[in-house]
């Protein structure tokens, strides 16, 4: 039978082709197609007949735009995909905290879809001028809050 060159395979009916040319036996494949940016060479490339980016190509990740709240997967450029759930990550600027806590600073861009990623406590910071046998003490900031400074006046305000 015929050969036929690199980027090219045999006729499926190759047996009952008239000729021994590889116009007549043999069919371009893919492999050797130049994508355009934002799409791939597909896998089988070398056994896919065709010669052209739609039939040769991918739509990779690269040309998706992901929604608020998530972000591009850093690999894109090597993702076949055009959906969120494929080239994208949930970061902390779409999570929502609950009450009581806020999202933390600079977590935007990060990658987290839970309190203890992206929220910190928030809410008024008590300062106990009291210490633990109720007598007078130098201020000291309780966590949990944003440092607003509340004063706490009693033993039992400073304990809760």
């Amino acid at each position: 039978g015929f050969t036929c060159p690199t980027g090219s395979i045999l006729r499926a009916n190759e047996a009952t082709v008239t000729g021994f040319d590889e116009t007549t036996c043999c069919l371009k494949t893919c492999c050797g197609f130049t994508c355009a940016a934002g799409m791939s060479l597909r896998a089988d490339a070398a056994s896919f007949t065709g010669f052209d980016e739609a039939t040769c190509c991918s739509q990779t990740c690269t040309g998706f735009a992901c929604p608020t709240g998530m972000m591009i997967l850093a690999s894109a450029a090597g993702i076949v995909g055009s959906d969120e759930e494929t080239c994208c990550f949930k970061t902390c600027a779409g999570f929502t905290c609950p009450a009581g806590h806020a999202l933390k600073t600079d977590v935007a861009g990060k990658a987290g879809s839970d309190v203890g990623t992206c929220c910190e406590k928030s809410g008024p910071m008590l300062q106990c001028n009291l210490n633990c046998f109720g007598e007078s003490a130098t201020p000291v900031p309780l966590p949990g809050g944003n440092g607003n400074g509340i004063p706490a006046g009693s033993i039992e305000m400073c304990r809760d």
